[in-house]
């Protein structure tokens, strides 16, 4: 059986977490109703994993610690914490949501997501590894590591999982020489040995899944007079050249030279018996001051020596609850 995946695409107001998590339930309730006793499982069967976006109910853009410090919450034991928890719960799924970590041992601020199960129980928390300036202004301190570990709950066999958050995908402080894709290779490296020094998570091979909660900048060349429903489809082809080990043949340059994926089409398809890995970015939209959100969740099969294959993604300016199988 396929593993079913829902992405909350959604815009959460600065600071209006109360207002933020009525309005994300609405939007799960109109999308997962109460199933019924005839209601048929094929169509009513519900995902296997919820992932919502970086600081999901806080909003992102805070100006300075003394403005986020209302909003910060105890390890794996705040509002985001009870809210996956409590959905998990209900709808027997995995929640991955981000949201502002305040360390309950050491006192230090990071930018986090907490990863349940359908039992509600905290399958990890990940800080996130390369800080954004905003995460900085903020107070936020670098994770120690990327993340990985193994799922046994997820699907019929279990799944291997490299987690990260936004920031993570791009080049160290963006100082970093482009082509040493740091989270990319971090994923290679999850199939042939086991974890780092300075990872955060478990041992095994063979990644599946990619999952990264995102508060990601619209492109700056984005059409200007787009629809709230069309994709920025420059955005999701700069993830995707970031990612570009887990697709690109060893022998195969082009993507190096090709940062952005102009000129590429990111919905071409893909066939194949290589392993095909999962890459699922949970983006937020909206805007916040003047920063406008680029939206477009996106879910894209990525395999070696193959053109990545966009199985959905979402609008660039839409609220939607986003469903695929893969």
């Amino acid at each position: 059986m396929p593993l079913r995946i829902a992405i909350l695409q959604f815009a959460p107001i600065l600071g209006q977490l109360q207002r933020n998590i009525t309005h994300a339930t609405r939007l799960l309730e109109s999308h997962f109703p109460t199933q019924s006793a005839s209601s048929s499982s094929s169509t009513r069967r519900n995902p296997d994993i919820l992932i919502l976006p970086e600081l999901a109910f806080t909003g992102y853009n805070f100006p300075t610690p003394d403005d986020i410090k209302p909003f910060l919450e105890p390890t794996a034991a705040g509002a985001t914490t009870t809210w996956a928890k409590g959905v998990a719960r209900r709808w027997g799924m995995h929640v991955l949501a981000g949201y502002p970590e305040l360390c309950s041992l050491t006192g230090t601020v990071y930018n986090s997501a907490v990863f349940m199960n359908p039992q509600g129980e905290v399958i990890a928390n990940y800080r996130k590894h390369f800080l954004y300036s905003t995460d900085e202004r903020w107070g936020a301190s670098e994770g120690p590591g990327f993340w990985k570990g193994w799922i046994g709950s997820l699907g019929e066999k279990g799944r291997k999982v490299a987690l990260g958050i936004c920031m993570d995908l791009n080049p160290h402080k963006f100082e970093a020489d482009f082509e040493e894709y740091e989270f990319a290779r971090h994923v290679l490296r999850a199939d042939t040995s086991n974890a780092e020094e300075g990872e955060q998570g478990g041992e095994g091979v063979g990644v599946d899944l990619v999952l990264i909660p995102m508060a990601w900048l619209r492109h700056p060349r984005h059409p200007v007079d787009a629809q709230s429903a069309d994709p920025d489809q420059l955005t999701v082809g700069y993830w995707i050249q970031r990612l570009a080990p887990l697709w690109q043949a060893p022998n195969d340059s082009e993507g190096g030279n090709n940062p952005e994926g102009q000129g590429e089409d990111p919905t071409a398809a893909a066939t194949g018996s290589k392993k095909e890995i999962v890459f699922v970015a949970c983006n937020r939209t909206g805007t916040e001051g003047e920063s406008t959100f680029a939206g477009t969740s996106a879910v894209v099969g990525l395999r070696t020596g193959e053109r990545p294959r966009v199985v959905g993604w979402c609008g660039g300016g839409t609220e939607e609850v986003l469903v695929v199988d893969v």
